[in-house]
């Protein structure tokens, strides 16, 4: 009774290590799988926080380059109302031929 085990119960002991080993392959695989999903989630946030910097960067950039623009384009039609002005006033502008004066605000205007 006690003696070399019987084919049934060496089968069983064999299918026994068989199914512990595949369990234990099994566990294995999915840590390591969760661990990878944990580190791709990861990776997609950081590009994504980077991402979002580089919007806010550009958004800032695109700001200050819109209001220097705005702030030239004052600038530019204050100088061609006061040129405007200018000639409206100058005694000689319907005169044929530009006056000093005349002269004077088209050089300006470059």
């Amino acid at each position: 009774m006690f003696g070399l085990p019987s084919l049934g119960a060496k089968l069983l002991a064999g299918g026994a290590v068989l199914v512990a080993l595949a369990g234990l392959f099994l566990w294995i695989e999915g840590r390591g799988y969760n661990r990878a999903a944990i580190e791709c989630e990861q990776r997609i946030a950081a590009v994504e926080a980077a991402n979002r910097e580089a919007i806010r960067t550009a958004q800032e950039r695109l700001m200050r380059a819109a209001n220097e623009i705005s702030l030239k384009n004052m600038e530019r039609d204050n100088v061609l109302a006061e040129l405007n002005a200018a000639a409206e006033a100058d005694p000689d502008g319907d005169a044929l031929c530009l006056s000093p004066d005349a002269a004077a605000r088209l050089q300006s205007i470059q």
